[in-house]
């Protein structure tokens, strides 16, 4: 497992030392991305984005580019590797290939993680952006959300074994993930606030949002914490499982090394 993970994370840090311009462009769209939407809104609305809305809001875009970044780099290692001919390769190697997808996912959030600082530096320097958050406070709901994007990435990678081409799917995706956080299913009926709880990452943002507002693990729901839980470890262990019997199929029917 060790030696899974070493080389997997030298290969990603040679990546980012052969192309350093992607990097830092990728670093300049997200924080440009986030102006425009802060400054857009503020445009829309004539009412300057200050205070919880701002606090919302990059709570909220944070989480989605670690959710996008954790799922697209799950479901496009599967592409990239069929295309260049190497996922056969991979099954026909001593490790599992579902272990060696995960650990290449918790590799891929290391560097999202530092990805992610660095682009909020950017935003707090360039835009005066200070958020006042207790830290400690939320480290729980943002591993729980990383859990759930690892269980959804799983499954699109599943679906890459099987079909191949994913690039559409992961649009739907990111559109989908801006939806199910910004629409307020806590503030439903109890039939939204049941669909909210089920859908992923939904319950999670909820109670991180209660958590920065109010600086408290619990205030005002105490069983967030326990839907929160149960939505990761629901959507993780699908992922799994559904990447395992796709993975099982395509070795069944020898789809492997196609594309």
């Amino acid at each position: 497992m060790r030696r899974i993970f070493v080389a997997e994370f030298s290969r990603i840090l040679l990546s980012y030392k052969r192309y350093p311009t992607e990097a830092i462009a990728q670093i300049f769209i997200a924080a440009g991305g986030f102006i425009a939407l802060v400054k857009g809104g503020s445009f829309l609305s004539g009412i300057p984005l200050m205070g919880t809305r701002l606090s919302d809001l990059v709570i909220s875009y944070i989480l989605w580019m670690l959710i996008l970044n954790s799922i697209g780099d799950s479901g496009f290692s599967v592409v990239d590797e069929s295309e260049a001919g190497t996922l056969e390769q991979l099954y026909l190697s001593k490790y599992n290939p579902t272990q060696l997808f995960l650990i290449r996912s918790v590799v891929n959030i290391i560097f999202s993680l530092l990805f992610i600082l660095i682009v909020m530096t950017l935003l707090m320097l360039v835009m005066g952006i200070s958020l006042h958050v207790r830290f400690e406070l939320i480290i729980l709901p943002i591993v729980l959300a990383l859990i759930v994007a690892m269980g959804v990435g799983l499954l699109v990678a599943s679906l890459a074994i099987l079909f191949k081409k994913v690039t559409q799917l992961f649009t739907i995706i990111q559109f989908g993930f801006i939806f199910l956080i910004m629409y307020p299913f806590s503030d439903g009926n109890i039939l939204s606030q049941i669909v909210g709880n089920i859908m992923p990452i939904t319950p999670i943002y909820v109670w991180l949002t209660n958590i920065t507002r109010s600086q408290s693990m619990f205030y005002p729901n105490r069983w967030q914490l326990l839907f929160s839980v149960v939505n990761a470890l629901v959507w993780f262990t699908g992922g799994i499982i559904c990447y395992q019997v796709a993975s099982n199929r395509a070795q069944r029917l020898g789809t492997l090394g196609h594309y």
